[in-house]
């Protein structure tokens, strides 16, 4: 994979940003005290030509039916010879969720800046758009604990991709 350039980065970043402001005003019209996560995960996952390990990290927010994440996934195919080994993607997700006494189920979708592996000089350039989509169930395990499994996905032009994710979830998990 080319490396990134610093304006090319700084683009990403504002866009980034620019989805999460847009996202804020609907998250901030709820009432209830808000549930906030950082989770890592493992899991398995690839696109049509490909597969292999899976990992994740995530920033969640669950406040009343609503959810904003920020999140990373990559994978690498451990048996390549290097040659188009490597995807994921960069995303800022909404979605909608229930919270109990045992956990939490979300859905979401977003905008994510997806790197699709390519081998060679075809390499360059190869960052698109895309829509990424998952969804989790979490058992909570205690205050500031939960377990969860996550199914996600990314639609774009250049070869989509998907998975399932063992996650651990670290921060504020009670309602």
């Amino acid at each position: 994979m080319a490396p990134i350039s610093i304006p090319a980065l700084s683009r990403r970043l504002s866009l980034s940003f620019m989805l999460l402001c847009a996202a804020w005003p609907l998250y901030a019209q709820t009432r209830h005290s808000p549930q906030v996560w950082v989770a890592g995960g493992l899991g398995a996952g690839g696109g049509s030509r490909e597969g292999g390990i899976a990992a994740s990290g995530q920033l969640g927010i669950l406040r009343g039916a609503q959810q904003l994440s920020l999140r990373g996934v990559a994978m690498v195919d451990p048996f390549s010879d290097g040659c188009g080994s490597g995807l994921g993607d960069l995303a800022v997700l909404y979605g909608r969720g229930v919270s109990g006494a045992l956990g939490h189920v979300t859905a979401s979708a977003g905008a994510a800046w997806t790197f699709p592996s390519q081998c060679g000089s075809a390499s360059r350039g190869t960052q698109v758009v895309g829509l990424p989509l998952a969804l989790e169930v979490t058992l909570r395990l205690g205050p500031v604990a939960g377990l969860g499994v996550q199914a996600f996905g990314n639609l774009n032009s250049r070869g989509s991709f998907g998975g399932v994710l063992v996650l651990l979830h670290l921060g504020w998990l009670a309602r």
